[in-house]
């Protein structure tokens, strides 16, 4: 499941699913222009955060590995 919330292929697509449900059931094109905006806004978040973690793994990893062979 990680994996499919650090894809922003996955945040797309739930953007999209939002935005169709909420056109069928006739929500102004105003409120859907938001909600679209904030489930793009928390993706760009999570993909961030989770990218972020890994990479400050990776350096940490460098950094004991170096420390180990000195």
């Amino acid at each position: 499941m990680k994996e499919k919330l650090k894809s922003r292929k996955f945040w797309c697509a739930i953007g999209g699913y939002v935005s169709t449900l909420l056109t069928a059931f006739y929500v102004s094109d105003s409120t859907i222009t938001q909600i679209t905006t904030i489930i793009s806004g928390v993706g760009l978040l999570v993909v961030y955060v989770f990218v972020q973690g890994k990479i400050d793994c990776v350096k940490a990893e460098k950094e004991d590995y170096r420390n180990e062979k000195m």
